[in-house]
């Protein structure tokens, strides 16, 4: 296998595997004060700030949610005239400010809008409730609010009620679903129903960054404020470092407490003693005894010292291919660069470099920017016919496929090795694991150094991003594989939201069958329960599995012999199992939202 990342990501077995594996734990939608509204959150994104829309079936809530697949504009203009989400049929209906349940076939469906918290502690939920279809010919419906606790509110919306307003409290955590629910009685047409929500932490302060001021060479100003004080004003902390600590305060390098509960208002601190070149992460934290709030993660990057662009005796701009289309900028995203004598008929030779083995290499936004982006090189092969491969953590990459940035060596004066191709900052803290997979040992590339160990002689081999590990069907000891470690946070992914991510190709088609689970190759999989991407000859798998042992797989066709690029990834919170393969679109398999593993 070339490359595996696991993204906040489980050995391999037997089969060649040649790629990049990454292992993510995706984040879970954050706000800057904790707060959601369901009329201003309305999108046609599952999931979007923590929303998804869908309905039960019957009357068993939480564990039979299913999310509903069709958004656009509504059909039926004497209920609703925008944008609405639907399942195969009309009904049930979600939009911005209510819904309407469904009946078809004589099943009763209740229309639902689930939000998932990030949050633990106390929520106030307010809204509105009331009756939006006034025809008549219906018994009402009923609008309530359930979390695993079991139902906290009801209200009983009889034909004509009047919009009025409601306001309860409960206790969350993270992760736990809360479920607005419009229930259609026993008759369900015309009962369209007004029914919003707007969500906030009891007692809890609100805080967010301001931007940073006076960035240098070893010192920047650091800037925030103070949104809400909650129900008591709050102590201040400003975390900081090499490293994305996360919401976890003793996981940062530097803390600095500002004096005295604060105010609502802005606040600032400078730090100095920063390293030249280095790029840092930090945010805020506020918190009172009626629980914590953070800032979003934000970074900065010290400045180099002046440099004298003549000394650099080349330079060559990179530019970005692959990305159009997309939904967003990608911020501080690692891309591969791929470097060849006379690359894309550029003149590029390696014989310019005032080094053997490139530590001259700079990468910078602009010619005139004297700060160094981060990089590491994966292989260095300077031999004709071959490549080298360095990836570079952009700033930018723009979601309409344009954008740079600039690639120079040759200075003999500035060729030394810098501290960010060793120490993993080109990987952010959201990965939990990359793999090269260039060496037996299969070295983690992040600052997790969660480093793999071969077992039974694996062979390294070419693969389509430089080296790979060639795994034999049956080794001397039964197989071949790279075990990851254990007693880390690999132990636990499968607990969250997590992204599997590699390049593999399997030569012949595993023996047996598949349909017995052992006709089968792991791509990457944990021992036991076979979560993660497997090859099942004709297919590729992405498998997750809940509690009790039903497991949930997204596949798709592959081909023995051929080099597939796959991604898998598990939304826990919605309950989907995707899987992309080269580039076309994922396939998904669906389980019970929030779901133990």
């Amino acid at each position: 296998m070339k490359k595996w990342m696991l993204r906040k990501f489980c050995p391999m077995r037997w089969i060649e595997i040649l790629a990049a594996l990454f292992v993510f734990q995706a984040a879970l939608p954050a706000r800057a004060a904790d707060i959601a509204d369901s009329t201003n959150d309305f999108s046609g994104v599952q999931g979007a700030n923590g929303w998804y829309y869908g309905y039960y079936q019957d009357d068993v809530p939480g564990g039979n949610f299913v999310q509903d697949s069709d958004y656009g504009t509504a059909v039926d203009p004497g209920i609703w005239a925008g944008l609405w989400w639907k399942n195969s049929g009309n009904m049930p209906a979600l939009w911005s400010t209510g819904g309407h349940s469904g009946n078809p076939g004589g099943m009763p469906l209740y229309a639902v809008r689930r939000w998932v918290s990030t949050v633990s502690g106390t929520l106030v939920i307010s809204g509105q409730w009331g009756d939006w279809d006034t025809r008549g010919d219906t018994d009402g419906a009923i609008a309530s609010i359930r979390t695993p606790s079991g139902q906290i509110a009801s209200y009983d919306v009889t034909n004509g009620a009047p919009i009025v307003d409601y306001s309860v409290t409960t206790t969350v955590a993270v992760g736990d679903a809360v479920d607005f629910v419009i229930d259609p009685k026993t008759i369900y047409y015309n009962d369209a129903t007004w029914f919003t929500a707007i969500i906030e932490r009891y007692g809890v302060p609100a805080i967010t960054n301001l931007p940073p001021a006076g960035l240098a060479t070893n010192e920047v100003t650091l800037n925030g404020s103070v949104l809400s004080i909650g129900a008591e004003a709050p102590t201040v902390t400003l975390c900081w470092g090499q490293f994305n600590g996360g919401s976890v305060l003793t996981n940062w390098t530097h803390a600095f407490t500002f004096s005295g509960p604060r105010g609502i208002g802005d606040l600032s601190t400078n730090l100095t003693g920063l390293t030249e070149r280095t790029h840092y992460s930090y945010r805020f934290m506020a918190s009172n005894s009626f629980g914590i709030s953070w800032s979003p993660v934000a970074t900065f990057t010290t400045l180099g010292a002046p440099g004298n662009l003549s000394r650099w005796r080349y330079k060559m701009p990179v530019t970005f291919t692959g990305y159009t289309g997309g939904r967003a900028d990608l911020i501080n995203f690692p891309v591969l660069v791929v470097l060849s004598n006379n690359v894309g008929g550029s003149g590029f030779t390696f014989d310019s470099f005032a080094t053997a083995d490139g530590t001259d290499l700079r990468f910078v936004t602009n010619l005139t920017d004297v700060t160094s982006l981060d990089y590491e090189i994966d292989s260095w092969n300077t031999n004709a016919g071959q490549a080298s491969y360095v990836w570079v953590r952009a700033p930018t990459i723009p979601a309409d496929g344009s954008g740079s940035f600039w690639m120079k060596w040759g200075d003999s004066t500035d060729s030394n090795r810098l501290a960010c191709t060793t120490n993993g900052t080109v990987w952010d803290a959201d990965f939990q694991g990359v793999w090269h997979m260039s060496e037996p040992s299969a070295k983690d590339s992040t600052a997790n150094h969660n480093d793999g160990t071969a077992h039974d002689n694996t062979t390294t081999t070419n693969a389509v991003m430089g080296s790979a590990q060639k795994f034999n069907p049956i080794g001397g000891s039964g197989f071949q594989c790279v075990q990851m470690p254990t007693g880390t946070a690999l132990d636990t992914v499968q607990n969250n939201s997590y992204t599997l991510e590699a390049w593999f190709a399997s030569r012949v088609a595993p023996p047996g069958d598949p349909n017995s689970g052992y006709g089968a190759y792991g791509v990457v999989i944990k021992p036991g329960w076979h979560d993660g991407l497997v090859d099942q000859g004709t297919n590729a798998n992405m498998g997750h599995i809940v509690s009790g042992g039903a497991q949930y797989t997204a596949s798709r066709p592959c081909v023995a012999g051929v080099y597939h690029h796959l991604v898998g990834t598990v939304d826990r919170p919605a309950g989907i199992v995707t899987l992309y393969m080269d580039g076309m679109p994922g396939v998904q398999a669906t389980f019970s939202p929030g779901a133990q593993p």
